[in-house]
């Protein structure tokens, strides 16, 4: 238990601040200490009670696996870059026009990542953004840069922060993860899936078998 409080502890970063995350007070910990030990209890008995189950076969994998397809499909990605720049909102037509000037450069063969470096407002990695999919950037962003192709410079954009200049550096379609990627990942789901299973079989028996007593 001592552990288990002291993880506790750490994560909330002290006593102290363990304390106002659950909005307790100091006359509360034995009782959340004793809450602690409780679980311990209840999940090293949980363990024990399911440790024997047999573990899933390759034909439970497998058809797990073909059931569930969606669930292993990688979607598609892009890896792309992107030049950003925050508009003075009294004079937005200056940034504008600043982009459009670089976008000449880009399309007359300049250094993308030079660039971007050089007058970006997001100057990191010359403006890589890395491997993203749908979803994962803002709305407007992403409506432009999944519509591009490989070595497309975009058209200067706006969205919540700023004027932009995106290309796109590589592609990746959606695709079905072999089984062999995934095997593990559904092995744990399937023990999960049989131990609740187990587990729930297991009270209900016991709760048609309780004999519960009033004193009066």
């Amino acid at each position: 238990m001592d552990n288990e409080y002291a993880l506790l502890l750490q994560r909330h970063g002290g006593e102290k601040n363990l304390l106002r995350n659950y909005r307790l007070h100091s006359r509360d910990l034995p009782k959340l200490k004793q809450d602690i030990e409780t679980n311990i209890k209840v999940k090293q008995f949980l363990l024990d009670l399911t440790k024997n189950l047999p573990l899933p076969g390759e034909e439970d994998v497998s058809a797990y696996y073909q059931q569930n397809e969606d669930r292993f499909v990688l979607p598609e990605q892009i890896h792309a870059a992107h030049i950003v720049m925050r508009p003075n909102p009294a004079k937005p037509q200056v940034a504008y026009e600043e982009m459009k000037a670089l976008r000449q450069r880009l399309l007359a063969g300049e250094n993308f990542a030079a660039l971007a470096t050089e007058h970006s407002s997001c100057q990191d990695d010359g403006g890589d953004l890395g491997w993203f999919a749908a979803g994962k950037m803002a709305a407007g962003f992403d409506a432009v840069v999944f519509s591009m192709n490989v070595g497309e410079i975009s058209p200067v954009f706006l969205t919540e922060f700023g004027f932009h200049i995106a290309t796109v550096y590589d592609q990746k379609a959606k695709e079905l993860q072999p089984l062999a990627a995934v095997r593990q990942e559904i092995v744990e789901t399937l023990k999960t899936e049989r131990g609740d299973d187990f587990i729930a079989a297991w009270v209900d028996e016991h709760k048609s078998k309780a004999v519960i007593q009033v004193e009066e």
